[in-house]
C-alpha cells in the first residue's frame, strides 16, 4: 500500500514524541506487527542520532519521498531503518555504494541509490 499524504517536520517531531509510549489497541495481529515494525525503524532513528529534529527532518524525507514515488510501507520502513543504519555508522555513502557491489549493479540497486541520493532534495 503507498503512502498517499505528505508530512511536515511538526507532524514528524509529534509522531517520534508519540512513539515514546508503546502499545497499541483495537488493531488485527498483522496491523500490530507492522506498527511494532514501523515503530522500531522511528525508535532507531531517534537513538541513532540523539536529535528530535534531525530524526524528524530524516522521517519527513523518506515518507514524502516514498509519497511522492508511490512506495509501499514496506519501502518506506525498509528505508527508515537503512537511514537509521547510516546515521548510526556514519557511513551514508559508503553504505549506498555497498548495495549496488553486492547486488551486481542491478538496475534495481541502482535505481535504490539513486532514490537514496535524491532522497533529501525533495
Amino acid at each position: 500500500m503507498p503512502i498517499s499524504q505528505p508530512l511536515d517536520i511538526e507532524q514528524a517531531r509529534n509522531l517520534l514524541l508519540f512513539l515514546s509510549v508503546d502499545g497499541v489497541v483495537g488493531v488485527t495481529y498483522p496491523e500490530q506487527v507492522y506498527y511494532a515494525q514501523f515503530t522500531k525503524a522511528l525508535k532507531d532513528i531517534r537513538a541513532a542520532t540523539l536529535n528530535l529534529e534531525q530524526s524528524a527532518e530524516i522521517i519527513v524525507a523518506v515518507i514524502n519521498q516514498g509519497c511522492k514515488l508511490a512506495k509501499s510501507t514496506e519501502w518506506i520502513n525498509r528505508e527508515l531503518l537503512f537511514e537509521a543504519q547510516a546515521v548510526c555508522l556514519n557511513m551514508r555513502n559508503e553504505l549506498m555504494l555497498s548495495a549496488v557491489r553486492h547486488a551486481h549493479g542491478s538496475d534495481i540497486a541502482l535505481d535504490l541509490y539513486n532514490e537514496r541520493l535524491s532522497r533529501y532534495d525533495y
